[in-house]
């Protein structure tokens, strides 16, 4: 994600389209915008906070300590911001930038494949260490369950999630967010730059590979969509945006404290067979509610008038500077705090030890992120090359 966020590609101002695609298809005229320049920051500050809630989330979970940084508690409401935010982002980028399908295409190849990859190889780099430190206890796991092509291979296609399929990376769960948002990416994509017959047989057949867990969820990332598309026309006075911004907040941190979630999900495990096939949309419910609080945030963020306007202009430098490593943390973390919680967990729920995990692993993080989701011109010349290669 930047979602998660990320996986969204950074917001720049709206230009309006070319007119044919080089498919033919004559592209549709944008939308007007939505994406302003202060909101592009604010979107930015919550996107490194989503991403920072997962990550205190997972350490606390993996033997870190960090529950009395109450923000590891948003740690799945986080992946709920992150799929609106791509859904506004992604619809914001080829309404604006790429006019055409490989414009898109090639977009989307350099700013995943440039963080996935080096994830996969981490993940399996920091197993095989913890491994090797610790054979009694990992080494069966390692070699039985983690050691498949298949979880390879499910990684880089991005179909950990479809149809139940039992490949995953190790140590590394939060990957299964992108392997819906990726599907996401697809699907919009082919009705952007398709039309008729190609457009119904090519996105059946892409939902069809996705699944039901992936497609449930599919309306959350449509919110963001939406937004870029109709958000501008949602004009609010300043009194009302200030009530409706800070009701939405209120409203999101009641809704995710209250685990309903957890019991409803629960409650629908129990009455409808075959539920846990939903994998990790099984609180959908829930996570339909939260998507529209998000949505109404953003709206009425536009409204909060010049002060927040200035608030984010004087943000702006150190929150884009963050923003940019979100993907890279949201992918890296994890296997580093699996590391820390199984060899040095907190077990004196030391504060200024959680403290000082929790710099090492973002220092790292962003680390990986300067070689990797800062350095995306080596993949934007390979997927020019093949498609290259596939249109001659």
């Amino acid at each position: 994600m930047s979602a998660v966020r990320g996986a969204a590609l950074a917001p720049q101002s709206v230009v309006r389209p070319s007119a044919e695609l080089s498919v033919g298809v004559t592209a549709s005229p944008a939308p007007a915008v939505f994406l302003s320049d202060s909101l592009s920051v604010y979107l930015d500050v919550v996107r490194f906070l989503a991403a920072f809630a997962v990550l205190v989330g997972h350490l606390d979970q993996d033997g870190g300590y960090a529950a009395w940084l109450l923000l590891g508690d948003f740690s799945h409401a986080a992946v709920v911001v992150f799929f609106v935010l791509s859904g506004l982002v992604i619809s914001h980028a080829a309404y604006a930038r790429q006019a055409d399908w490989q414009a898109y295409v090639v977009a989307r190849f350099a700013r995943i494949y440039s963080v996935v990859l080096p994830a996969v190889a981490l993940s399996f780099a920091i197993k095989a260490f913890a491994v090797w430190l610790d054979p009694v206890n990992l080494s069966a796991e390692f070699h039985a369950n983690d050691l498949r092509l298949g979880n390879v291979l499910g990684s880089v296609f991005f179909l950990n999630e479809a149809w139940s399929v039992t490949t995953d990376l190790p140590w590394n769960g939060p990957f299964w967010s992108l392997c819906y948002e990726v599907w996401y990416y697809v699907i919009f994509g082919l009705v952007m730059f398709t039309r008729g017959a190609t457009r119904a047989i090519l996105t059946s057949l892409a939902a069809l590979v996705a699944g039901p867990a992936i497609l449930l969820l599919f309306p959350l990332w449509l919110l963001g969509v939406w937004l870029v598309k109709h958000g501008a026309r949602c004009v609010v006075s300043p009194t009302l945006s200030r009530l409706i911004w800070g009701g939405s907040l209120m409203g999101f941190i009641v809704l995710n404290q209250s685990g309903v979630d957890v019991a409803l999900r629960m409650h629908l495990h129990d009455v409808l067979p075959g539920f846990w096939r939903l994998e990790s949309a099984q609180r959908f419910v829930t996570d339909y509610c939260l998507g529209v609080l998000v949505a109404a945030n953003f709206i009425a963020f536009r409204g909060l008038g010049p002060r927040a306007q200035r608030c984010m202009q004087v943000l702006k430098r150190p929150v884009v500077w963050l923003a940019g490593y979100t993907f890279s943390l949201y992918l890296f973390h994890r296997p580093l705090t699996h590391l820390v919680g199984h060899f040095m967990p907190n077990t004196a729920q030391n504060k200024a030890l959680s403290v000082l995990w929790l710099l090492l692993i973002l220092a790292v993080c962003f680390a990986l992120g300067q070689v990797t989701e800062q350095r995306k011109q080596f993949f934007r010349a390979l997927a020019r090359r093949a498609l290259g290669t596939l249109t001659r």
